[in-house]
């Protein structure tokens, strides 16, 4: 098949390339960069030869494929980062933070217009401030809230990069170092 790619060849091809690219997101941008370029040249050009299907059908599944890759990175059945893992605790975490914290200051809120129904003042909750979590001030005029201030500290920062250090492994990017005198 000597001829132009069509559009739909080429969208083929790229799916490929995306859905590899996505199995091996462990591999740092640099490497899975490198990775796509390789595939997306072999997939052309032997898409020139036999075409745009059989040259995805010669690569088999894709899965694989791309452990193949992740081994040849890491070591065979290494333990390796896990970005998805980072990005999920960190997720769970901010809303876990964010639900102990609206559950407080709503609370907090409620229970002073409880207590002081037609009062003019101002008060703080700082309940959580011994963990670095926020404070929230609550002005009320004639018992009503006028104004609400939530203070973000930035150690709601380490608190979201913990979890993602411990939830996705992130320790392992860092080259382990070997003694002087032995051989890799």
């Amino acid at each position: 098949m000597n001829g132009p790619m069509t559009l739909v060849d080429r969208l083929r091809i790229e799916r490929v390339l995306w859905t590899v690219d996505i199995l091996i997101h462990d591999i740092r941008t640099r490497g899975r960069r490198t990775i796509r370029r390789e595939l997306r040249a072999n997939l052309q050009a032997a898409a020139q030869e036999k075409g745009v299907g059989a040259a995805i059908r010669r690569l088999g599944p894709l899965r694989p494929l791309a452990r193949g890759y992740l081994d040849a990175q890491y070591g065979e059945g290494a333990r390796r980062p896990r970005w998805m893992g980072a990005l999920w605790w960190v997720f769970v975490c901010a809303i876990l933070i964010n639900a102990i914290l609206d559950i407080g200051v709503v609370g907090f809120r409620e229970g002073v217009q409880a207590a002081n129904p037609n009062d003019n003042g101002t008060y703080l909750w700082n309940q959580l401030s011994a963990l670095g979590l926020p404070t929230a001030r609550i002005s009320l005029v004639d018992g009503r809230p006028h104004l609400f201030e939530v203070s973000l500290p930035w150690v709601l920062l380490l608190y979201l990069a913990a979890a993602a250090i411990l939830g996705g492994r992130l320790w392992r990017l860092v080259p382990r170092r070997h003694p002087r005198g032995t051989a890799i």
